[in-house]
């Protein structure tokens, strides 16, 4: 398995890439964004995806249905981005995401928030609010437990679904 994690001066140069296209907040995607619209992928923001959603998203890849229907397109897409990644990042037509590696946390959601904590306090490189993006009303509590800004999905205004 490949490990990603935040590979430094590459940072400053994509999200220079981006440009007027920039939004001001980082968002971390947990699994059931992906799951329920995986085309969050493609918008004009800086995401942050940690390993562990990536796991899961192969895990969910045998599923029948939506569920396994988004997690093929999502794992599709991203490997077809991957080809022209530089390091741990994609950057493409405005979007940027990043791939972060955890650490060893026991839960998903003590992963997703290890990820959001550590983006949060790496303030040379990430200058911008760190917002957690999930459907879960769980981790979404725990995150503002800890700190962590966190929001529906439903609720950020992302791209509409496609039908």
């Amino acid at each position: 398995m490949m490990s990603w994690h935040c590979c430094g001066d590459h940072c400053r140069r994509c999200s220079g890439s981006i440009g007027e296209a920039k939004l001001s907040s980082i968002y971390i995607l947990d699994t059931s964004v992906i799951l329920h619209n995986w085309n969050v992928l493609k918008e004009k923001r800086t995401m942050v995806i940690p390993q562990q959603v990536l796991d899961e998203l192969e895990k969910f890849q045998d599923e029948s249905g939506d569920l396994g229907d988004n997690a093929r397109s999502a794992s599709w897409w991203l490997s077809q981005q991957l080809n022209s990644c530089h390091g741990n990042e994609i950057c493409s037509d405005g979007s940027r995401i990043i791939f972060w590696q955890e650490n060893e946390e026991k839960t998903h959601d003590q992963k997703i928030l290890y990820v959001a904590n550590q983006v949060k306090s790496d303030k040379f490189y990430f200058n911008d609010d760190v917002i957690v993006l999930t459907k879960s009303v769980a981790l979404r509590a725990k995150a503002r437990n800890n700190g962590i800004s966190a929001e529906d999905y439903d609720d950020v205004g992302f791209i509409e679904e496609i039908d």
